[in-house]
C-alpha cells in the first residue's frame, strides 16, 4: 500500500517555521505526527511563492529574512514531493471555478485543489479549514488545530 499523502497549505508552513507564532507548537505537532505515522507531504510551486510572499511581507516587519526563507524553501523542496502546474490543472481549475461560482482571491485555493486533483492527492492540511468547505466532495480537509 502506497504511504498517505496529505498535501500543505501556505499557514501550515508559514506556523511551523515562525517560533513567534501562536500556532507554531501546533503546526510542528501535526506536522511531526503525521510523518511518524507515514504520511508525505505534497506541495505545489504555489505553495511556494505564497510562503516566500508570507514570510518577507513587510508589514509590519518580515517574519524571516529573505535568506531564513530561501532556505526553509530548499528545505521544503527536499522534505517535500513538489507537484507542478500542468495543462490538466489548468482545466480543472476551470471546472471547479465555474462547478462552484469562485470569485477573486478564492481562486488561489480552487487552484490548490485543481493540483489536488490532478496529482491524485485527496486530503489537505491547512488552518483555513473554513476556505475549502465548498470543496468536500471533492477532497478531505483535515484541520492543523484538530488533525484526524
Amino acid at each position: 500500500m502506497d504511504a498517505e499523502e496529505w498535501f500543505v497549505d501556505t499557514n501550515v508552513l508559514i506556523y511551523a517555521t515562525n517560533a513567534q507564532s501562536p500556532w507554531n507548537q501546533q503546526a510542528t505537532a501535526v506536522l511531526n505526527e503525521a510523518r511518524q505515522r507515514g504520511v508525505n507531504f505534497v506541495i505545489s510551486p504555489q505553495i511556494l511563492r505564497e510562503y516566500l510572499v508570507s514570510a518577507t511581507r513587510a508589514a509590519p516587519s518580515p517574519l524571516l529574512s529573505s535568506a531564513e526563507a530561501l532556505e526553509n524553501v530548499e528545505l521544503f523542496q527536499k522534505e517535500f514531493r513538489i507537484v507542478s502546474d500542468t495543462p490538466d490543472v489548468a482545466a480543472n481549475l476551470v471546472t471547479l471555478v465555474r462547478q462552484y461560482g469562485v470569485l477573486g482571491k478564492q481562486v488561489h485555493d480552487t487552484n490548490i485543489v485543481a493540483v489536488m486533483l490532478t496529482h491524485g492527492v485527496s486530503r489537505l492540511l491547512t488552518h483555513n479549514v473554513a476556505d475549502f468547505a465548498r470543496f468536500v466532495k471533492e477532497i478531505v480537509v483535515i484541520s492543523m488545530t484538530q488533525p484526524s
